[in-house]
């Protein structure tokens, strides 16, 4: 099966938004965190590098700063991003949170990597459509 990361990006997206509002915030920042991943992985195909890097945040937007060039202006957005956050892009974001226990990831956690991922699908030219 190809992945399909832009849909998949604005699924997330809009799924982490529904979760949220009924404060449900372990779940919505898992699939804002994979909004943002599958973003990056987007973007990363629609720039022709052939390699996407099979792992998941935060260690993907560390490789992922490394690849992009602030020079092609496809990718001068993303690296700007990328580059403007370092080291806290997703900071504390885990792909196994999904085994944490209820409660473990709060709304301040939430906003923030929910702020990250409307950004970065931004630099990837993805439009959120719909009521946020």
């Amino acid at each position: 099966m190809l992945e399909n990361y832009r849909d998949a990006a604005l699924r997330h997206y809009h799924d982490s938004e529904r979760l949220a509002h009924d404060q449900r915030f372990d779940n919505a920042s898992h699939l804002i965190g994979f909004a943002a991943e599958c973003a990056l992985k987007y973007h990363f195909g629609v720039t022709a590098l052939s390699d996407t890097p099979k792992t998941h945040l935060p260690d993907l937007a560390a490789a992922m700063r490394r690849r992009f060039s602030a020079r092609d202006p496809n990718q001068a957005a993303m690296h700007g991003l990328l580059t403007m956050f370092g080291s806290a892009f997703f900071s504390g974001w885990s792909v196994n949170d999904r085994y944490s226990q209820d409660g473990t990831i709060g709304k301040e956690h939430y906003n923030r990597w929910r702020d990250q991922a409307r950004r970065t699908l931004g630099a990837a030219r993805l439009k959120l459509s719909g009521p946020e």
